[in-house]
């Protein structure tokens, strides 16, 4: 059963991969851009609130949020401050040191951009 489980997670890995590769290839001006992360972002933070047994998605999805959060204008980002903080908070106090460790990661990203109020 180890096996089935080992080939089930290569097309997410694949897919955490292309998508990482994309949001790393989008010119963050490009207002393609913006209407990727647009409809990319709400996904995204609908994903890192589902826990798995291993937390597989919700550690590729904290990877891609950290590229977005890294890469793309405040100004693209700014109306989902409030969601983003919402969803990483409980990621940060998480048991796995690894699933903190990232979402610590993406809420620095964030805290380096938004308003001071977005964490209280």
């Amino acid at each position: 059963s180890g096996h089935g489980a080992e080939k089930a997670s290569v097309p997410r890995e694949t897919a955490a991969l292309a998508l990482k590769s994309i949001v790393n290839g989008l010119n963050p001006t490009a207002e393609i851009a913006a209407n990727i992360v647009t409809e990319l972002l709400p996904a995204l933070l609908s994903t890192l609130q589902v826990a798995t047994p291993d937390d597989s998605l919700r550690l590729d999805g904290l990877d891609v949020l950290n590229e977005l959060l890294s890469r793309f204008p405040v100004s693209l980002l700014l109306s989902q401050h409030g969601d983003i903080a919402a969803v990483l908070l409980p990621l940060v106090l998480s048991d796995r040191a690894i699933l903190r460790k990232r979402a610590i990661s993406c809420a620095a990203c964030l805290s380096a951009s938004c308003n001071p109020q977005t964490f209280e």
